[in-house]
């Protein structure tokens, strides 16, 4: 995982708790490597904003039978700093040391939820509503671009919108936190589109700027170094300008050695 996660403790984890965890699961888009060989897809739990809590479940080849391991820990977020709990569900392995084996229980409790770890409370919340009855889905994209997306134009944010609600209106397999991730990310792609980028905490320290999002065009004036990421020094060895070379032999030499 990134340097911005601490891993604090490894546990044994019983198989009717790992069950019942991944079945509070579901499933985003982002992928984390948890190895050189193994990674693992990020979950929220259902009604739990992912800013507080968010569990990495790794990758299965073959159904798992040789039991279940938790890691806990803390992630802090590339974008605001914010320091979250993080847990993982892997398979256990003969690489995997350290594990303390001790008794563990996922509690869900009505809208509450709680992990508890040898008598010790890792992480407790209440869901937000788990049903979008009372929700307009229109209003949750707008309240999105009220809050993170004003540089997008509003007459496209409400046509969005409105496609939005009716492509989803009645979905009973979402509450408020599942259409809460599919507005903001269906803005964030709306946002990329039209050539903006929103950048890492380390990102802005980087191109000396402040603030999430960018224009491409300008960070391009004060991004450091090539577009690509490559510092000047690597640009021209690639080129074969400092040994003579013509690029094009450079290119011919490179695909040789690949074919060899």
């Amino acid at each position: 995982m990134g340097t911005a996660y601490t891993m604090t403790r490894r546990i044994v984890l019983p198989e009717s708790v790992a069950l019942a965890m991944i079945g509070e699961l579901v499933p985003t888009d982002d992928w984390v490597m948890l190895g050189k060989h193994s990674s693992g897809r990020r979950h929220t739990v259902k009604g739990i904003p992912g800013k507080r809590l968010d569990v990495i479940v790794e990758e299965l080849s073959r159904p798992n039978q040789d039991g279940w391991v938790l890691e806990i820990g803390t992630k802090e977020g590339r974008f605001d700093g914010a320091v979250r709990v993080r847990l993982c569900i892997r398979r256990h392995n003969p690489g995997i040391q350290h594990m303390d084996l001790v008794p563990v229980s996922w509690e869900t409790d009505g809208p509450a939820v709680r992990l508890v770890v040898d008598g010790e409370t890792i992480f407790q919340d209440i869901r937000i509503q788990t049903t979008l009855e009372a929700y307009n889905l229109q209003r949750i994209v707008m309240w999105h671009w009220r809050r993170y997306y004003q540089m997008l134009p509003e007459d496209r944010v409400r046509q969005i919108a409105a496609t939005f609600e009716l492509e989803h209106r009645g979905r009973s397999d979402w509450g408020l936190a599942e259409a809460n991730r599919a507005a903001s990310r269906i803005l964030y792609r709306l946002a990329r589109a039209a050539g903006w980028r929103k950048l890492t905490l380390r990102e802005q320290g980087v191109c000396g700027v402040t603030g999430q999002w960018h224009r491409e065009e300008d960070l391009d004036r004060v991004r450091p170094g090539h577009r690509s990421g490559c510092g000047e020094e690597t640009l021209v060895e690639a080129s074969g300008a400092r040994v003579g070379y013509e690029p094009d032999v450079v290119v011919h030499r490179k695909r040789q050695r690949g074919a060899e």
